[in-house]
């Protein structure tokens, strides 16, 4: 249709139109015009009517045409699509408010609050950036929405839906009456007061991005310091009583009664300033234990045990007479073994110590007439060796080199033993001792110089037993044990744990009086126990309440117990034969409660999806106006709507007099209107 066709064309800006009469000259025939169409100028205009005009105009001669009208399609699309550079501004303004949150974000997550000057918190401001990406976005979607209403009336529709339009590019309550009246009609219109609508929420789910919590925050060693003993090397001594013995300190053997009488009191001091901190794997030099349950290989037999010899009187007459005594005997294949006589004493325990690693072999035996301490009906009861009728352990206490791993949570210690190793090698070139070596700590280059003298390393090797020189500092490799052509080779001090010989051998010595004895009981005198021996004995009989459990339980408390005071012992206290340069502890990381940020990045994607709807509504209101530039880009200006409002022939006709909003809402309720081109440019011409 020509009244279609003429829509297309450009037309001059409003203010360009307020200011000049005429853009165009008319000739003297184009005044004589049909009597329908000079009709149609005094009276409201029908659809038929503005037909008949523009007929009537498309076919007068000697139209002069703005210069506007004859620029190419492209260059005019350009020109309109600069008229719209604020809102691709701010849509790049709310791209990089988008990016500001994300980065913000991302580089705080699971840290501590940052502490910013005059207290700025993380919050606020993700919440300024939002202010901003939020006005931003509002300002796209009302200027386009303003845009919407001059495309609105390309064809004829009520005028109060104006109204409507400009109320929704306000705020939210208008959006919600446009989206009401339109019903969808207009998909681009209806889609930007969806937006403002929704963008309510922008700033309550901008609050749940961020979550605080409590953390653990590593803090640099700089700072604060966190240690925990150990030691490479265990040399202490005390009194000289003979050849390569001496007696153990007072501390020492307070430290083994410690571990058999009272374990829980066996502590390690450690250093951490917060009560918080962890600790990587470390080694120390140590004692260890181990026990094997001997009682399959008891064995016991009835006979003579002894012969008793006694003196009697017979009147003024003394007598010398021996009888036997019989009972049964329960042994050991080495032949250590316990007796029980028919009538009278029952050796209830009975110790034996070695000279070497403390090999200690107990046996109680013949109990099968003490079980006054239950009935042998529950699982720990039927462990004893009461229950059993007898029992027999041998168990050790031996150098070793333990692994730990620790923490320290709210002040309290608590300590993962990871390995432990007794490759120990003995050297006695000059300085005795029994000597390991850990192959982590070695450089490559020393681990194949040991490899070529005979040692033998692999891959999964962590220890061995090591035949150098005990000396501390560097000390030197005794390469004849292998391969005397070879030469000395180096080990560094810090990779190797010895044992002083001296202090081994005087340690064997205590502990051979230590546990050495037995327990006897004599049933006849309501079991009463005697013991021939040291008191800490005691300690293992329990009144019958043994097991190899117990019995192991109580050999890992002394070596427990003894460890821990290798660990802390002092070199400089004159009891340390040898100055153990690297006892130094065992640093560790401290760790100090904060409150961290948690960033739930699942409530980002609701902004993120607002900008690409924006982004979206922006390019569809450009393409849908740039195809029907009835207007140029007027968005919500006020001065578009005071050059291009009602022609003046409807403003007199039915706008006269009203000056009541009421009034002006009723006239409009009842008015279509369609933005036309007139004799004064563009206006909304009544349709009715």
């Amino acid at each position: 249709m020509e009244s279609e066709r003429q829509m297309g064309r450009p037309f001059p800006r409003a203010v360009y139109q307020a200011l000049t009469p005429s853009v165009r000259t008319v000739s003297l025939t184009e005044t004589q015009r049909s009597d329908a169409a000079h009709e149609a100028l005094i009276h409201p205009l029908s659809e038929n009517s503005l037909t008949e005009v523009e007929e009537s105009d498309a076919h007068t001669p000697n139209v002069q045409v703005d210069e506007k009208a004859t620029r190419e399609p492209r260059a005019r699309r350009w020109n309109y699509l600069r008229s719209w550079w604020p809102e691709i501004l701010c849509l790049g303004v709310v791209a990089a408010a988008l990016l500001a949150i994300s980065f913000t974000l991302s580089t705080h997550q699971n840290r501590p609050l940052p502490e910013w000057p005059y207290k700025v918190s993380v919050n606020s401001v993700v919440a300024v950036y939002v202010v901003v990406l939020k006005g931003a976005m509002l300002l796209i979607i009302t200027e386009g929405l303003g845009q919407m209403k001059w495309t609105w009336y390309r064809r004829s529709r009520p005028l109060e839906e104006l109204a409507r339009f400009d109320s929704a590019s306000r705020g939210p309550w208008g959006a919600i009456q446009l989206i009401w009246a339109l019903q969808a009609r207009h998909l681009i219109a209806s889609v930007g007061a969806i937006l403002i609508v929704v963008a309510l929420a922008v700033d309550p789910v901008s609050q749940l991005l961020i979550r605080y919590h409590n953390c653990s925050i590593k803090l640099p060693a700089a700072r604060s310091q966190a240690s925990i003993p150990r030691r490479n090397t265990f040399s202490e001594m005390g009194l000289h009583i003979g050849a390569g013995l001496s007696t153990l300190t007072f501390e020492f053997q307070t430290a083994i009664n410690a571990g058999l009488f009272n374990p829980v009191s066996v502590d390690i001091s450690f250093a951490c300033p917060t009560g918080n901190c962890t600790f990587d794997l470390y080694h120390t030099m140590a004692y260890c234990s181990k026990c094997t349950d001997l009682s399959s290989s008891l064995s016991t037999s009835w006979g003579l045990i002894r012969t008793e010899d006694e003196t009697i009187q017979n009147g003024s007459s003394f007598y010398d007479v021996s009888y036997p005594v019989y009972g049964s005997t329960t042994s050991l294949p080495d032949g250590f073994l316990t007796t029980a006589e028919e009538e009278g004493l029952v050796e209830y325990l009975k110790f034996n110590a070695t000279d070497r690693d403390y090999g200690i072999t107990m046996i109680a035996a013949n109990l099968t007439n003490l079980q006054q301490f239950g009935n042998c009906t529950t699982a720990a009861e039927n462990k004893t060796w009461s229950c059993h009728g007898s029992g027999a352990a041998g168990c050790t206490l031996y150098p070793c080199i333990r692994s730990y791993t620790a923490t320290v949570n709210e002040s309290k210690l608590q300590e993962t033993l990871v390995s432990t190793s007794a490759e120990f090698g003995f050297d006695d070139s000059k300085i005795p001792s029994s000597n390991s070596v850990n192959v982590a700590c070695l450089t490559p280059e020393t681990r194949q110089d040991l490899i070529n003298v005979g040692y033998s390393i692999t891959d999964t090797t962590e220890w061995i037993a090591y035949y150098g020189s005990g000396v501390l500092g560097n000390t030197t490799a005794v390469p004849s044990v292998f391969n005397a052509s070879v030469p000395n080779i180096t080990v560094p001090a810090e990779c190797q744990y010895l044992i002083y010989e001296p202090t081994r051998m005087s340690l064997d010595y205590y502990m051979a009086s230590f546990l050495n004895g037995s327990v006897t009981v004599n049933p006849d005198r309501n079991y009463d126990y005697n013991t021939n021996g040291p008191v800490q004995i005691n300690r293992f009989c329990n009144l019958g309440r043994m097991s190899i459990d117990s019995v192991s339980a109580i050999f890992s408390n002394i070596s427990d117990s003894m460890t821990a005071y290798i660990r802390q012992s002092n070199s400089s206290d004159g009891h340390t034969l040898l100055n153990d340069d690297q006892a130094a502890p065992a640093p560790g990381h401290v760790w100090q409660t904060e409150t961290c940020i948690e960033v739930r990045w699942g409530y980002l994607a609701f902004p993120i999806a607002l900008v690409l709807l924006t982004m979206i509504f922006l390019v569809a209101v450009i393409m849908e106006t740039s195809h029907h530039q009835e207007a140029d880009a007027w968005k919500s200006s006020a001065l578009a709507l005071l050059f291009h409002g009602l022609d003046p022939r409807t403003r007199d006709l039915q706008g006269a007099g009203m000056e009541s909003m009421k009034e002006m809402e009723t006239a409009a309720k009842g008015m279509r209107v369609r933005l036309r081109r007139g004799e004064g440019g563009l206006v909304f011409v009544n349709t009715n």
